[in-house]
C-alpha cells in the first residue's frame, strides 16, 4: 500500500497541506493499495489472458501464497485443504490442474470474501475522504480520487 499511501502522503506534504489532510490521504492511500492488491490477486488467479496480458491462473503456477490461496485455505473443509496442499507441493501443475485449482479457490467462496475484503477498503477510502470539509479537500480533488479509488478497484488488467 506504501505505492499509493507514500506518494499521496508526500505530495500533500509538498503542497502545504496540514498533518490532518496528510493522514486522511494516508489513510485514503492505505485502502485503495490494498484494494488495489487484493484486485491484482485475483486476477493473478482468474485474470483473461487477453485483458491481463498473461495466460490465466499464473500465480498458481508460481505457487505464490497470495490472499485469494490462504483465503481458500482458510476457508476450505478438510479435504478440500488436503487439495490445496497437494497443488501448492506439486512439482508441476498442469492446466487441468489449474482449472481444478480454480474451481476448488471458488467454490469454498474466496472469489466472494476477496471481492468483500476490496469492498470494505473502498468504503474506508471514501470514509476518510468524507472527513474532510470541501475547504479542505475540493470537490474536484475529492471526485477525481474516488474516480482513481474506482479505477484501482475495478480493473480487469
Amino acid at each position: 500500500n506504501y505505492t499509493v499511501r507514500r506518494p499521496l502522503e508526500i505530495g500533500a506534504a509538498l503542497a502545504g497541506c496540514d498533518d490532518e489532510v496528510i493522514a486522511v490521504l494516508g489513510r485514503y492511500g492505505e485502502a485503495i493499495g490494498e484494494a488495489f492488491q487484493l484486485r491484482d490477486d485475483l486476477l493473478g488467479v482468474f485474470g483473461a489472458p487477453r485483458t491481463t496480458g498473461k495466460p490465466t491462473g499464473t500465480d498458481l503456477v508460481a505457487r505464490k501464497a497470495t490472499t485469494v490461496v490462504v483465503a481458500g485455505y482458510r476457508l476450505a473443509g478438510g479435504a478440500q485443504q488436503r487439495q490445496f496442499k497437494e497443488f501448492m507441493t506439486a512439482q508441476q501443475l498442469s492446466s487441468d490442474d489449474v482449472t481444478r485449482w480454480q474451481a476448488l479457490i471458488s467454490e469454498v467462496g474466496t472469489v466472494q470474501r476477496i471481492e468483500d475484503m476490496i469492498h470494505r477498503r473502498f468504503a474506508a477510502a471514501v470514509q476518510a475522504l468524507d472527513s474532510l470539509d470541501e475547504a479542505r479537500l475540493r470537490p474536484d480533488a475529492r471526485s477525481a480520487l474516488i474516480t482513481m479509488a474506482s479505477a484501482c478497484t475495478e480493473r480487469v488488467s
